[in-house]
């Protein structure tokens, strides 16, 4: 049976933020978001949801972009998968930058509507990627087609979660320095880039996909 590598995208993405990201060797699986249950439903519940849907094992490795990378830290919680790989992601509220963070503790985040408004989604975007260019045409396309209603239960997620006592050292940590989202914090084996934003997976993808390689061992 082939190893897969599972990715787990961020709020308001899909599988696209991936694109660049080629590991050999490894049958790559999207793991896209799902239906809530109802606003209600736990992050523990849906996290299960989502694992059962495409069939997540604990062999399986793990990369998690952002929200994507709490998801795959549950994961490893629950089935013990030693292969994690986190980019642009956070154990909790505390990783996050300081607008983020106080938002979160100011319940500011439930001003959010549930619908889409043109400068909400433009300033989004700016916060995912301020600069680049080549990126812009993919975050809008992701954003164009987000659920507004799920965006916001992931925000309201976040501020409640915390995973710092379950991360492990053997997990991989890509940070930006860019980032306007998350703070270039440190684990155990970490990678800060000096030009990562919160989109780096795609704008960075070279020097991140070396990094996996060696990582995992291969070629």
């Amino acid at each position: 049976m082939a190893k897969r590598i599972v990715f787990i995208s961020g709020i308001g993405a899909d599988h696209r933020a991936f694109q660049r990201i080629q590991i050999p060797n490894y049958e790559a699986v999207y793991a896209d978001w799902i239906p809530l249950k109802n606003r209600q439903e736990s992050f523990e519940s849906y996290c299960d949801r989502i694992a059962e849907t495409y069939q997540i094992g604990s062999e399986d490795v793990l990369v998690g972009l952002s929200f994507g990378g709490l998801v795959a830290q549950q994961f490893a919680k629950t089935m013990g998968n030693q292969k994690v790989i986190l980019v642009s992601s956070f154990r909790s509220k505390e990783d996050l930058q300081p607008l983020m963070y106080y938002g979160l503790i100011w319940n500011l985040y439930k001003l959010l509507p549930d619908f889409r408004i043109p400068i909400l989604t433009d300033v989004m975007g700016h916060y995912i990627n301020s600069r680049q260019k080549e990126s812009k045409p993919v975050i809008q396309a992701m954003i164009q087609d987000a659920d507004f209603r799920f965006n916001n239960w992931c925000i309201r997620q976040i501020k409640i979660t915390d995973l710092r006592a379950d991360y492990q050292p053997q997990f991989l940590n890509f940070t930006g320095k860019k980032d306007l989202l998350v703070k270039d914090w440190k684990g155990p084996n970490h990678v800060s880039i000096d030009n990562g934003t919160h989109f780096m997976v795609f704008d960075e993808a070279q020097s991140i996909n070396q990094r996996i390689k060696a990582y995992l061992q291969v070629n």
